[in-house]
């Protein structure tokens, strides 16, 4: 059964005063592209990360956000003196700039500003990271489930799409049969219009009649088609990670219904074509999602 590449999945883990919270969002594309937001302390363990989701989910757009919300004590703020010294440093080239003088009370000020004091949590008391890892698997297990269910909605509309394509060939079948003898009947009323038809060797008509009919017989496109559509609903039944081969077998489905259409030169086979180019584009449609 096949898998779309649209998923969700969402898992919570609690471990003493940690919860952790994971987050899975994934969308169709060529390849796996992954993007990671991690809590600076899990930091260094993205790329494991990322190999964990690549192998679970294999392709699509995939966005992992891993939260920590921790109860956990924090370590004494520590004054970061070169931040501090960088601002001032700003401050007194913008002054400068602007020719005014550096506020006496810039120290008050310096004290105020983002990251002069830094606190953590206490390192000996983070969430072990294999409880963190537990969890993404988790997330990544429910966005494979929800891909399958997907999949499977997909799969019931590609079957219903290449047998409607098949019923458009079997009428083109029997319309195909109508027109090569109408063919035949208007070229011989052609004849006998322009009074030519007496002074006509017949052997020598015939054989020009069935090379003009071989350049506007489609048998071979029809028997093609034909086989590429079985070849379709084989392999959604058979394999679960189709879409690329989905996708060449949809290519030549659309080069034999296109030859199909311009060799009948007849106005109700190319109506019927133009249905199955309409099926096929919405197949096409379908398989950019699948996996």
């Amino acid at each position: 059964m096949l898998k779309s590449m649209t998923g969700f999945g969402k898992a919570e883990s609690a471990h003493g005063a940690h919860k952790v919270r994971v987050e899975v969002k994934s969308l169709n594309s060529k390849q796996a592209d992954v993007s990671v937001k991690l809590p600076l302390a899990y930091r260094e363990r993205e790329m494991e990360l990322r190999n964990e989701v690549t192998q679970a989910l294999v392709r699509g757009k995939i966005d992992v956000f891993v939260s920590l919300d921790s109860d956990a004590p924090v370590t004494d703020a520590v004054l970061q003196p070169q931040v501090a010294e960088a601002y001032y440093r700003q401050i007194e080239t913008l002054a400068a700039r602007l020719g005014l003088p550096v506020p006496e009370d810039i120290l008050n000020s310096l004290l105020r500003f983002p990251d002069v004091f830094s606190s953590a949590p206490d390192e000996s008391a983070l969430c072990p990271w294999e409880e963190v890892l537990g969890c993404v698997r988790s997330a990544l297990s429910q966005t494979d489930d929800f891909r399958r269910r997907e999949g499977q909605a997909l799969t019931s509309d590609l079957m219903t799409r290449v047998r409607s394509i098949m019923s458009f060939l079997e009428r083109v079948e029997i319309m195909d049969t109508r027109r090569m003898d109408a063919v035949r009947s208007r070229i011989r009323v052609h004849l006998e219009e322009s009074g030519a038809s007496g002074a006509i060797d017949q052997n020598r008509f015939e054989q020009e009649l069935i090379y003009y009919l071989e350049k506007m017989d489609i048998t071979e496109e029809k028997v093609r088609l034909g086989n590429h559509c079985a070849f379709f609903l084989e392999t959604l039944d058979g394999e679960e990670l189709a879409g690329r081969k989905l996708g060449f077998i949809a290519q030549e489905m659309g080069r034999e219904i296109n030859t199909m259409g311009s060799k009948a030169s007849d106005s109700e086979v190319q109506q019927v074509v133009v249905a199955m180019k309409d099926e096929l584009e919405k197949i096409k449609e379908q398989l950019l999602n699948i996996l």
